[in-house]
């Protein structure tokens, strides 16, 4: 089971650097699917490889994913939340259009109704 498991690990750590390389908006599919399996992960490397690799492992997703646990941490005691300045300008109110133009769009569309 071991190989397997460092294999395993070492994937998930590419896919994390390769999803830190994505756009911001690109980045939050991929990054929340890894962030959600990195507890799995954890806990098989603790009971295959010891407390010492599920350590190692634990510091190096507070470390990749420290902004999404930091926000989810304060969502979940009900603290105040920012958005990112690249994607608080592009927020999207109840009328459903953007408040900024997309990039290298210089007018927004208009609503078709």
């Amino acid at each position: 089971m071991t190989p397997w498991l460092i294999t395993f690990a070492s994937l998930w750590v590419l896919a994390s650097a390769a999803v830190a390389m994505l756009p911001m908006r690109r980045q939050y599919l991929p990054g929340i699917a890894l962030l959600l399996t990195a507890p799995v992960l954890l806990a098989a490397l603790v009971s295959g490889l010891g407390w010492v690799a599920g350590l190692a492992f634990g510091f190096a997703v507070a470390s990749m994913y420290r902004n999404p646990i930091r926000y989810f941490w304060r969502r979940a005691r009900g603290r105040p939340v920012s958005l990112p300045p690249e994607l608080a300008a592009r927020t999207v109110p109840a009328g459903g259009h953007p408040t900024s133009p997309a990039p290298g769009r210089t007018k927004m569309r208009k609503d078709p109704s």
